[in-house]
């Protein structure tokens, strides 16, 4: 999802994959350091997971997370064989073999998670299944609202609706989120976000297992991949690069913007 913000600048409020920073994007969604990241942290240390299932939609985010998530446990010392990825396309219905593998894979007697990055037309489905049409909340919608209000708050401090000076004047912004914290905007245009694990109740509300003790900056590009491990984001001058390489000391992109 991309909600316009400007004339030629976007807010993108639905979780991404990371690998890219663009000089005209703001993302507001969960990066997988945000998301995917602390929940395989949590099952790998509090739960005792082993083995591993990393099932995605047939896309860009599924496969760029779960090539994050399989670099970074195999960093942590998971074999190659404890980990299965499945991916299925859009619009996929017959689960039977899927299921029938996952469960194959799991009998080893190893404690055997599935991490899934796959897409179902949640909203529908569930609004159809509770008959309510205000049964569904979702972190785009979060996002979202965190993302308006930012550009209202950055309109104030530029005192002008003008294109680039509300790009720059939004870095820094903060405003409350919905989980009762602040979510400010950084320099390399990801949010702070908090990242809370829950169980769900029989009541169909959540109970939190686990949560960050402050906020967590949303990466542009992943630690762990060897083509972005080195890049940093950050489109203040003079720096002014969405890909900094921090160990040749030299930007991919368009570094000699800076300079204007």
């Amino acid at each position: 999802m991309v909600g316009v913000l400007l004339t030629n600048s976007a807010i993108h409020q639905d979780a991404k994959e990371g690998e890219e920073s663009s000089e005209n994007v703001f993302y507001t969604g969960a990066a997988p350091n945000q998301q995917a990241i602390p929940a395989v942290n949590y099952l790998m240390n509090d739960i005792g997971v082993e083995r591993w299932v990393l099932a995605g939609t047939d896309y860009v985010y599924p496969r760029t997370t779960n090539k994050i998530l399989e670099t970074y446990l195999k960093a942590q010392g998971v074999a190659a064989e404890d980990i299965m990825i499945n991916y299925t396309p859009f619009g996929h219905s017959n689960w039977q073999a899927i299921v029938s593998d996952i469960k194959a894979f799991g009998s080893a007697g190893k404690k055997t998670a599935v991490v899934s990055t796959i897409n179902y037309d949640f909203i529908d489905a569930w609004v159809a299944y509770t008959g309510r049409e205000d049964a569904v909340t979702n972190d785009p919608m979060e996002a979202h609202y965190i993302g308006f209000n930012m550009y209202v708050e950055a309109v104030k401090k530029a005192g002008t609706t003008d294109v680039n000076a509300v790009k720059d004047a939004i870095i820094g912004v903060a405003v409350p989120n919905l989980t009762g914290g602040i979510a400010t905007m950084m320099p390399n245009h990801h949010i702070t976000k908090p990242v809370l694990i829950g169980e769900i109740q029989d009541n169909g509300q959540f109970s939190v297992v686990w949560q960050t003790p402050s906020t967590v900056v949303g990466d542009a590009w992943s630690d762990f991949l060897p083509g972005s491990k080195d890049l940093i984001s950050d489109w203040r001058k003079p720096m002014f690069c969405g890909n900094f390489n921090v160990v040749s000391g030299t930007c991919g992109g368009k570094a000699e913007v800076a300079a204007e």
